[in-house]
Order: C-alpha cells, then structure tokens, then sequence
C-alpha cells in the first residue's frame, strides 16, 4: 500500500507542527496566530532608525564597492590626467627637445612647422632702430567723396569727446578745441576702444584698407593715470591707442599718437595720423603747410627668448572638459543603483533616503576632487604656468568648490533618467557640447569689454559657463607675461563672483535634487504632494496625520469566505501583524494599453507567526499587493497597516520590522553574499558579535557559508535567490514578504529554503507568493487564490481541497492477467468510482468523498490485495493544484461545476502528479 503523506496529512493532523484548528474565544473573531512572542503594542518594537549604524552601514558598503571597480575608477580618473599629460608632453617636446618617443608624427609635424623654433621663440638684440613709416598714412592729400564727408564730421565729434556733445557742427567743435585744451593747461588723452564692425564701415580710395568708426571714451585727467590705463592694463583693455594734445592754436598743432601694438601692431598709426591732422585743418580752417612724422621707431632691446605655455593660452579651452570629466562618473553611479532598484531595496530594508544621499554625496566628491587634485599635482610637476603662477588659493577654491556645483548638478539631472546607459552618454554630451560652446561662443562674450554685466550674470547661471569664466581669469592672470593672480586680486579679478555663483548653484540644485526625488512621478517609490514643505507639520517633523479609512463591511459578488475574512479583520480585537483594507492599486492607460485594475478592494489579515500564500495566475496581482504593503508602489486607494501602522504614515518605522525578498534578485555583483548580509544587519542596528554571528548563521542556514570570498556576480541562479531570502531574514524582522523565493532552485536547495523557512515563520509573518502548489502546501498556513485583481476564496490548503475537490483519489496497480477481477472488486466495494484512466496495469479512480468509508476501504484492500494480485494502492486527497486550477478557469454554479464561457467545464482530466 502506498499513501503519500503529504496528500493524507488532513488524516492526522497538522503536517506543520501546529494545531489543526485556529484559535478562537466566544467574544471575538477567529485567530490564527501560532507565536509564543505577541506583539500587542506597536510601541514594543524597535523601529527607531540609527543614523550612526545606517551610516556605517552604507560607508563600508560603498567603499567596499567602490574598491573592487578599481579598474572602471582607474579610468575614470586617468581621463583627466591622460588629457594634461598629452598637453604636457607637446609642450616640452617644442621647449626641450624631450619626450620625442611619445609624439606622434602628426604632432611632431604640427609643432615643427606650425609652432617654430624648437629651442623657443628668439629675438635678436637691436641696438640702434630705425624709425619705420606704417602703410596707412597721408599728411596733405585731398579726401574726396563720401570718406572726406565722414572723416570729419564723425571723428572730429568722437575725437574732442567732452562728456556729451549734443551737437556735431564743426563750429561748435572748433570753439571748443583752443578753450578747452587751452585752458585746462593740462594733459587731455582721448582713448580709443576697440573697433566696431557694422553699417558703417567705409572705404576711402586712398588708402589700402577699410576704415571703421572707432568708439571713444573719455581718458583719466592725468598722464600717470594715462600710462596706467594704456600700458599696464593692456593685456586686459582692448584700447587701440590715443591722442594727447599738448598745444593747439592756429598756427601749431602739438600731439603725440600712442596706440596698442598688441592689436595693431602699428598698422593703425598713419590712420591716427591722418584722422587728428585733416580734422584740425578741416574744423580751424587753417592750412598747415609742414607736418612732422618720422615714423615708428622702437626702443633699443637686448637678445631675448621668449617661452611659449601653450597651456596657459588655451587653459580654459582644455580645462573646461577636464573639469566636467566627472560629470558622467557620478551620474553613473547614482543611476546604477536606481535602474537596478537597489535604492528602493535598501529603503525596504530600512535604509534612510537622508544618509544614502549624504553617503553617496561624500563618494562621488571623493572621486572628483582625486582626480582633480593629481590634474593640479601633475600640472605643477610640468612646471605649468597655470597652477605654479596663479595662487594656490584661488586654485584650491576653484577646484573645491566647482567639485560641490558638479556633485549637485548630477543629482539634479539622475532625476530625469531611469537607464543607466543613457544617463551616461547624455553626461558625456553634455561635457563635450557644453565645452565646445564655451570655447567658441562664451570665451568672445567675455574677452569683449564691451559686454554688459547683465550678459555675465546670465551667462554664469550655467555651471559649465560659470567654470569657464574662472578658467578665463587664471589664464589671462599667466599669459603675456603676467605674473599670475595673486590672493589678494581675488575679488578685484572677479574670482569671488564665481566662487559666489558655485556656492549658491550648488545649494540651489542639491535643494532642486533632493525635492524632485519626492514630488517627481517615476517607477518606484511613493511620491509627495508637490507643495508638501508648505505645511507647517513637516518642519517640525510631526507625524503626518491621514485619514482612517473604514473597511467596507461587504462587497458586493464576493465569496463567503472571502466575506467571512473580512468581518474578521474588521472585528478583530488582536493586534494582526498585517491588515489590508480595502486595497486597490490601478494602473492608468498607457501606450494604447487600457486601464488596468491590479488589486481590487482587497480586505485580508495576516496573524503572527503564520506564513500566508498568495497563490493565482501571472497578472493576478500578487506581487502589485506585496509592493504596495512594501512602499514601493503607492496604493490607488486603501491602505495597509502593519502591526497597526499605515503604510500611509509609517512606512520608515515600518521598513525597520520588514524583511523584503523581491521577485528578482536585486544585489550588488561586486559584493560577496557575507557583505550582502552584513550590510543589512547593520541597517536594522546589528553591530558586534550578534551582528557575526547572524551572517554566520543566515549564510549556513541557505548553504553558502563556504562561498563567503565569491562575488554575488559569480554566483548561479539558485546561489543568488537564496542569498536573497537570507538577506530578507537578517535582522530579525517581524514581517517577512517572499515573492516566489524558490524560483530556479534545484530540489534539495528548495527542501532546505523551505525547512528556514517553516523554521522561521514562527518568529514572525510571512506573506509569500508562489506558483508551486506543492511549495504552497508545504509552507503556508492559510491560502488566498487571486484572480483578476480579486481574492476568490481563502483557507487552508486542507479546507479548499475539501471545499473545492471532488473527494478522494484511488490508484490501483495489478498484475497482467488480473486487471478485470480487480476492477471488479473495487466497483463493489465503491459503486460511484469513476475511472480516469488506465495505463500498463495501473488504474485511477475518482471517488465522492461520501460514498467511502476509509477503514473499512483500507481493510477490504488489505485482505484480498494477494488474492486480486494487487501489487499497489493508495489513496489522496484532491490536490491543490486542481483547486488552484479550478478557482482560475472558471466560476461554480449551484451544482458545484465550474462555468466558463456559459458551460461547465470537464476537469475530470486533472489527476494528481
């Protein structure tokens, strides 16, 4: 005889170890909690978040992981480098004739023919300079046409500036050249700016080359401050040169003409030239006949060398992509963990969202300010101009604070990104496109003094704008010969204002972060009223207060038992380790896809110590609820409390006694499963030898105690799903939510998670998901079967069997020869039996649980097995698995048939396996 135990458990008793039957009193509902440790009070649990505990947690964590990617860090932080050290290399290879071996022949060929002399530029001493005539000049030909109608009237007017002429007639000119100059006694330059393209440029047909109106400015009052504005400043001024009068009358004409070699290289003089003395003659009337002009004549020099620091000149140029190069770095170690759901796994687990942030605010610093900090370290050991010339604190506040703006400007943009990938590659745009712009577009906004301050406050509310302004500085502060930018010209320099603009965009967009990770709709997470730091409640960190909500007392088309639960849940004096009430979660209408109804008015209660089964087809809506009851969905409507807290209101306090195993395996792969274990533990306030000794534990229980050096990304499938279950136990949690936690395991692993499993659950709750009838039967206390949404019927897996099967399940096996004689036999003793099937020998019947009486069946088989040759027989109850099947095809009608499509469906097929 055969009888497997499984099947006949109901005959004896609780196959789990418990009573057979809940517990009950006669002045309340029905309990089926099977703990010695009640909860009776949500007060009595630890739910209080440690942020010295969950900082560690986080910071080993992330510097383990950060460790073992040291080859991506490597290169991450070689990019930067590798960038100064080619710019360095090109540099000594046109100074010193070093490093030949690492140049390629375009560069050689660049520098050879492009740069010039390889031992630097070399100017030859001259002692005695002869004085040079510039090729635009004429002291007495007559100008014709519109160009002889322009020069006067327009310069003269520009030329004698004298605050603001309202008027340009040259008689009103002319009685103010001799009172004016005359009588202040007293230097009076006249400074030209740079020059002004547009309409009207016009062309004079003696002279080779165009002339363009030259705006003026009215100069300072005396020569010093003249020498001071002219020639100190003129690295930073775009002054073409300037007239000073020293006497003027009828007769006489005194003026010297200086003007700036480094724009014109004196090919403007003649036209200086020409401008004041046709003006003169043209506004007096008077015609001198003798002009002196011996040409342009330098001073006496000495042999120089010149050194060439191509990186001072194109600084800002390459700077602006060496400091952005982190950009995507960070963003992809924030988008990381937020594609893969660790984020949200961490926050199930009771990680608070404050110390991620923080935490991960330190790493991606950390990794930008090395970089940054061996940029300065090698730029200085190259001997370049722009980190040994400027000062070393406005190098460091540069680089210290850019590093805060860039860190919050990736938090700010992982916002509008779930992928990884995309993320990445929208970063390196980003730093190319922005630095390309910069060195085209904004480096001429700035270089021109001409730009409104209004411009630059736009232009610097764009970081990488706002950088390059302060990369500009530092190399003009290093280029022509300038000595560097010195502490003390900070502000005067305008570094301040970008040290001003980096703080504040820092705060601004670590404030736009953090605010749009809670009110902004994505994937996961449950979101903020968009204007929740209105109210007054969340400054002072007072709980927030939400609605109760009154479960329906019926439904209206729901079961019995379905009814019958939630008038227990709703009467319950017991303190009910989960309680849904009336959960619904709907799915809007997306990409031509209707309306989706994911949990329909779902009303359940969960007891202490019991492991409850959430059994029905893929898109029923059992994973929907676990991830509502875990935060990671909101709930449409309805709520769910957890030993009496709403996961409305307390879902922090809430993750503290919550133990999550999601339907995938969301680990990190360069963690071994001990750290895995370890960081968890420490979340929920583990520390020491406890904390040692339940990693231990945790790793032998799912037998990965001797992989503890193994990686998770070397781990199997079925090594990674129960290193998962092990990480959803740590810390002693008080609810435990599996979603299908023996998917991909091979047998003897399944055995034994469920043996942790029935081992645990008496510690806590459980709410498991599972398509394995026999998995459910072996774990679960109670069943709910869900359909489109719905909760179609709920029990034990011995209730439904008996309410939902046929009866009882007889096999018979014969010998050959003796099938007629036996079969006979059983029709005598069981009229109602209905064969299924036949196969080699072997016959199974189906028989009405009341047309049999067990004893007396198993005697009569007994007796006459030898005489009948009956080899073997047994008897089982209907299995769940045809329960299950039942519940999902179709609806009962009175006769107990279930109807699909109007007719009642044929399950007579359905035998045990």
């Amino acid at each position: 005889m055969s009888i497997p135990m499984t099947e006949m458990s109901h005959l004896g008793g609780d196959h789990h170890g418990a009573s057979s039957s809940p517990s009950s009193n006669n002045s309340g509902p029905i309990s089926y909690a099977q703990t010695d440790q009640m909860v009776r009070d949500p007060n009595e649990l630890d739910t209080k978040r440690n942020f010295g505990n969950q900082f560690n947690a986080l910071f080993r964590k992330s510097s383990t992981y950060q460790w073992r990617q040291y080859k991506t860090n490597a290169c991450q932080i070689s990019m930067p480098l590798l960038l100064v050290s080619s710019s360095s290399i090109i540099i000594d290879q046109v100074a010193h004739k070093h490093f030949h071996s690492y140049l390629s022949f375009l560069d050689y060929f660049i520098v050879d023919n492009y740069i010039g002399d390889m031992q630097g530029t070399k100017i030859p001493a001259i002692l005695n300079p002869n004085a040079t005539m510039p090729s635009i000049y004429d002291t007495n030909s007559t100008i014709a046409g519109d160009c002889l109608k322009y020069l006067p009237s327009v310069y003269a007017k520009d030329l004698y500036y004298i605050n603001e002429l309202k008027s340009n007639t040259t008689n009103e000119i002319a009685k103010l050249i001799p009172s004016y100059v005359n009588s202040q006694q007293m230097v009076v330059p006249l400074i030209f700016s740079e020059y002004i393209l547009g309409d009207f440029a016009q062309y004079c047909s003696d002279t080779p080359s165009f002339v363009y109106p030259m705006g003026i400015v009215e100069g300072p009052a005396t020569y010093d401050e003249f020498k001071t504005q002219i020639f100190d400043k003129w690295k930073t001024q775009t002054v073409n040169g300037a007239y000073n009068f020293g006497t003027v009358d009828n007769n006489k004409l005194e003026v010297t003409l200086m003007y700036n070699r480094s724009i014109s290289y004196g090919k403007d003089l003649g036209l200086f030239y020409t401008l004041v003395t046709r003006s003169y003659r043209l506004i007096t009337g008077n015609n001198i006949t003798q002009f002196i002009f011996d040409g342009v004549k330098d001073f006496p020099t000495k042999k120089t060398t010149i050194g060439f620091d191509l990186i001072s000149l194109i600084g800002p140029t390459l700077y602006i992509f060496i400091f952005q190069l982190i950009l995507p770095v960070v963003l992809r170690i924030i988008l990381y963990e937020k594609e893969n759901k660790l984020r949200e796994i961490m926050k199930m687990m009771g990680l608070e969202m404050k110390t991620y942030w923080l935490v991960t605010y330190i790493f991606s610093y950390s990794i930008y300010l090395f970089a940054m900090l061996l940029v300065w370290l090698l730029g200085a050991i190259f001997r370049f101009r722009y980190f040994t010339m400027n000062s070393p604190l406005a190098i460091f506040f540069l680089i210290f604070l850019w590093g805060h703006l860039l860190v919050s400007f990736a938090f700010f943009a992982s916002v509008f990104f779930t992928k990884t990938d995309t993320g990445t590659v929208v970063g390196y745009i980003w730093v190319f496109g922005t630095g390309i712009l910069a060195s085209n577009v904004i480096n001429n906004i700035l270089a021109n003094t001409s730009t409104p301050a209004s411009s630059i406050f736009v232009i610097s509310l764009f970081p990488p704008f706002s950088l390059f302004r302060g990369l500009k500085i530092l190399a003009t502060s290093v280029t022509f010969g300038e000595n560097g930018l010195k502490a003390a010209d900070i502000v005067s320099s305008g570094m301040a204002d970008v040290y001003g603009f980096f703080i504040i965009e820092s705060i601004i967009f670590l404030i736009l972060a953090l605010y749009l990770e809670e009110v902004l709709p994505s994937d996961y997470g449950v979101k903020r009223h968009p204007l929740f730091f209105l109210k007054p409640s969340y400054w002072r960190g007072d709980k927030v207060v939400v609605a109760p909500i009154d479960l329906n007392p019926t439904m209206e088309g729901e079961p019995a038992d379905v009814a019958e639960e939630r008038r227990r849940v709703m009467e319950t004096k017991e303190l009910l380790a989960l309680e849904v009430l009336d959960l619904n979660k709907v799915y809007p209408a997306q990409g031509g896809a209707k309306r989706k109804v994911a949990v329909k008015a779902l009303a359940l209660g969960v007891d202490q110590g019991i492991c409850f089964g959430f059994l029905g087809p893929n898109g029923a809506g059992k994973s929907t609820t676990i991830s509502c009851v875990s935060g990671l969905f909101p709930p449409t409507n309805g709520t769910a409390k957890v030993f009496g807290m709403d996961i409305r209101n307390d879902i922090d306090r809430i993750h503290m006694v919550m133990g999550v195993c999601p339907q995938d395996n969301v680990l990190w792969d360069d963690l071994t499963g001990e750290e895995h274990l370890l960081f968890y533990g420490r979340i929920k306030n583990m520390k020491g030898k406890q904390l040692s000794n339940a990693v231990y534990e945790g790793l032998k229980q799912v037998n990965l105690h001797e992989e503890t050096g193994k990686r998770s990304v070397a781990y199997s499938g079925g090594m990674r799903r129960r290193l998962s279950v092990a990480c959803s136990l740590m810390g002693n949690p008080k609810i435990v939510l599996l979603d299908e936690p023996s998917t991909g395991l091979d047998p003897a692993s399944r055995k034994q998670l469920w043996d942790i499993i029935n081992a645990y659950k008496r510690k806590c709750a459980m709410l498991l998901t599972t398509h394995a009838m026999e998995e459910a039967d072996a774990l679960c206390d109670r069943l709910g079967l869900f359909v489109g949404g719905q909760l179609k019927c709920i029990g034990s897996s011995s209730e439904l069997k008996s309410r939902f099967g046929k009866g009882y399940k007889v096999m018979m096996t014969v010998e050959h020869g003796y099938e007629t004689e036996a079969q006979k036999f059983l029709f005598q003793q069981i009229p109602q039996a209905n064969l299924l099937n036949a196969l080699a020998g072997t016959f199974n019947y189906e028989v009405p649980r009341n047309s049999v009486e067990l004893s007396t069946l198993f005697s009569e088989f007994e007796q006459n097995k030898e005489r009948l040759h009956i080899t073997d027989w047994g008897i089982s109850n209907s299995t769940l698995e045809e329960v299950f099947i039942k519940i999902t095809m179709g609806r009962q009608n009175e006769r107990g048939e279930y109807i699909m499509d109007d007719k009642p469906v044929d399950l007579s097929h359905i035998t045990n396996a």
